[in-house]
């Protein structure tokens, strides 16, 4: 178990106990000790002040509350800080609006390479783990414009960290994969050299910035059928608007994986993101939770949480410096 804190790589020791800790569900004023053996917990005790808590194997929790590691299920580890970095301090936000952090967050990443993204990446796995994080789905963007050195880059922190964070590496096109001056073909070539890597355990898309909804769902089938190829899970960023007369891609999204037939790829799992829309459904035709929860138990295998971020992404532009990433848990049968 963890013991010393540092860059990267680091030395490990084995704890034997931990004492003097607050645990969930109890009365803040019990302090308790936790025996481990084989990684694992062997038993909680009531603590035991007499016990001597300064040999090399036992950790003094110091009163403290010890709850599970955190997992941060959508993260852009290649577009974090950026308003705070010095290289990028003439990108400031005026309008605010998703228009203007599209323009902001492609004219960042013409400047992106390997020293930037590394620092900065390094920075917000560092301060993730501080905060309790010990996995994190880390999305990295394939295009014309960073070719594949975010991913990359991203492969790097994904195995210096090994030892003190799981960072599960998404190969993400961010970019229109059928629209744009060449039709998305470059992106499509780039996310197929990407969905090849080993380190890359998820293949994921925006289908919302393709042109229109046809392009928007060959999107998605394009991205599944790769997924399903290369026995990598999938995670769509969907959704994304507030417009009521729009209806939501979600549904699509459904019937053309079951059309792929994903539940016949064995433990391969289907995340959803962001899903903005379902915010403003409650009161239209398109809010249809039974439907969707029945639809889902004849699909198949989903992720057993959905994602759902704020405004924007919390560390890229147009963020709100206030505010922290929240992820929404949406535990169902079928989810």
């Amino acid at each position: 178990m963890d013991a010393e804190t540092g860059r990267g790589r680091h030395s490990v020791r084995t704890l034997k106990k931990i004492v003097g800790v607050r645990i969930p569900n109890e009365a803040a004023s019990k302090l308790w000790d936790i025996a481990i053996a084989d990684e694992k917990i062997a038993s909680i005790q009531p603590h035991d002040s007499a016990f001597d808590a300064s040999a090399p194997d036992v950790l003094d929790g110091a009163n403290r509350l010890i709850a599970p590691s955190l997992c941060h299920a959508h993260i852009h580890l290649d577009k974090c800080f950026l308003l705070q970095d010095p290289k990028y301090s003439d990108l400031q936000i005026q309008s605010g609006d998703f228009n203007e952090a599209m323009e902001m967050t492609g004219e960042a990443k013409s400047r992106f390479d390997e020293e930037d993204l590394l620092r900065r990446g390094r920075l917000l796995i560092e301060e993730s783990i501080q905060f309790g994080v010990t996995a994190m789905r880390a999305f990295v963007e394939v295009d014309g414009v960073v070719q594949l050195k975010c991913l990359h880059a991203g492969l790097r922190l994904k195995d210096d960290y090994r030892d003190r964070c799981e960072v599960q590496i998404c190969a993400f096109a961010q970019l229109p994969l059928f629209s744009g001056q060449d039709g998305g073909a470059e992106v499509r070539t780039l996310m197929t050299v990407a969905a090849a890597e080993e380190g890359v355990e998820v293949l994921g898309s925006t289908p919302y910035v393709d042109d229109d909804d046809s392009k928007s769902k060959e999107n998605v089938r394009w991205i599944t059928r790769l997924a399903l190829a290369r026995k990598k899970h999938l995670d769509l960023h969907l959704d994304y608007f507030l417009e009521q007369d729009k209806q939501p891609l979600v549904w699509d999204v459904l019937d053309i994986v079951k059309e792929l037939e994903w539940p016949k790829s064995g433990q391969l799992k289907i995340a959803l993101g962001h899903c903005t829309r379902r915010v403003a459904s409650v009161a239209t035709k398109y809010w249809r939770p039974t439907c969707f929860l029945c639809r889902l138990a004849h699909v198949g295998p989903f992720h057993d949480a959905y994602s759902r971020r704020p405004t924007w992404n919390t560390t890229g532009p147009g963020a709100n410096q206030t505010a922290r990433s929240e992820c929404g848990p949406f535990n169902k049968q079928y989810w």
